[in-house]
């Protein structure tokens, strides 16, 4: 998961195949807030909602011995 304060932050979580979520702050321009679906009002907010979500399926696949 990433927490970013400009839409570059959260567009190269997602790209990765992570969670990320806009924080704005003064250095992040209007049209990034108005783009984004679900923008936090702070970091608390962020993690709450992040740890929130069910966890994703794990990628490791072991076989039996």
């Amino acid at each position: 998961m990433l927490i970013g304060d400009i839409a570059a932050d959260v567009h190269a979580a997602r790209a990765a195949g992570a969670e990320g979520v806009l924080v704005p702050n003064t250095a992040t321009r209007p049209e990034e807030i108005a783009a984004e679906a679900e923008p936090a009002h702070d970091v608390l907010s962020a993690v709450l909602r992040l740890l929130a979500r069910p966890a994703p399926a794990s990628r490791t696949h072991r076989r039996p011995a």
